[in-house]
């Protein structure tokens, strides 16, 4: 975890390097980097897998809901905070951003959210 959130700062570092941000933009950038902080995980707590057995099946399908609801919103919440950001650049900013940072983005989403390798890269058996 430590090594992921000092590449993260590293890639942070490079992008602002890259945009060459006037004083009036630095705002815009700390909001930025503030709105896409990992978010906390949700207040279910995740069960294990004897726990898990012991769950009806509507009750699984139930949590299974429940997760993808809160990965949506994670989701959704950091696609907002790039376009607000995003909207803050000129057009030359815009193309950096967009060579350095474009793909970078939806990875880390779907990184954060297990999505990486059809589910966290484990393979289920029907």
């Amino acid at each position: 975890m430590q090594r992921m959130q000092q590449r993260m700062v590293e890639h942070q570092e490079r992008l602002k390097a890259s945009l060459q941000l006037t004083p009036q933009q630095e705002p815009a950038w700390n909001a930025f980097i503030a709105r896409m902080q990992p978010a906390q995980r949700a207040a279910q707590p995740r069960l294990d897998r004897d726990a898990w057995k012991q769950l009806s099946t509507p009750e699984r399908l139930d949590r299974m809901e429940a997760m993808k609801a809160e990965r949506d919103r994670a989701m959704t919440q950091r696609h907002e905070a790039i376009r607000s950001f995003y909207a803050q650049l000129n057009p030359a900013q815009q193309k950096a951003f967009d060579a350095q940072h474009g793909i970078g983005v939806m990875r880390a989403g779907m990184k954060e959210h297990g999505m990486r390798h059809g589910h966290g890269g484990r393979h289920h058996r029907m």
